[in-house]
């Protein structure tokens, strides 16, 4: 229990300083100088970008990490940033500790003995599941359920606001 509680700390700490990075101060200051919608696309492949050193990286691995960019960038957009920090540290802790599988190319000791096999395409190879066409499928339709679910125009006019310093009004926070 004394190494799941360090490791979380640690992932917290991580997870949270990507992004008060990219949803935080990124999207922002994008939002400022190009609006809403080319924030949560520059953020995005911003924060894709910034794992293309990590080991065992793939052009599918850039691909998928932008896109759990676009993801969280929409769970703030529509949450909160500790809403993404959350969802961020959460699947990092699954995958890292719990599943001992890589975190964006990097291995850590895990609860489980799990081991992927088989095609890269499928397993990520390793960089991990993140770099998998399934998981960029499930990526997509999450991506998607965001975008089709009422009030997107309404939380993209809410960033640039609060990118100005803006008051949001009512109905808009």
């Amino acid at each position: 229990l004394g190494w799941g509680a360090a490791t979380l700390a640690i992932v917290l700490l991580q997870s949270g300083a990507e992004e008060v990075a990219c949803r935080g101060y990124l999207l922002h200051a994008l939002a400022r100088w190009r609006g809403a919608a080319a924030a949560l696309v520059g953020s995005s492949v911003i924060f894709g970008l910034l794992h293309g050193l990590n080991p065992g990286v793939t052009p599918a691995a850039l691909a998928n990490t932008a896109l759990v960019g676009l993801l969280l960038g929409l769970i703030r957009l529509r949450g909160t940033l500790w809403a993404a920090i959350g969802f961020h540290a959460a699947w990092n802790f699954l995958m890292g500790f719990v599943l001992a599988q890589p975190v964006s190319g990097v291995r850590w000791p895990g609860l489980l003995a799990t081991a992927a096999e088989g095609s890269p395409a499928l397993t990520g190879g390793e960089f991990g599941l993140e770099a998998s066409l399934p998981l960029a499928a499930l990526i997509a339709l999450a991506i998607a359920g965001l975008l089709i679910r009422p009030g997107h125009a309404r939380a993209l006019a809410r960033l640039e606001a609060e990118s100005r310093g803006e008051e949001c009004g009512p109905g808009t926070s």
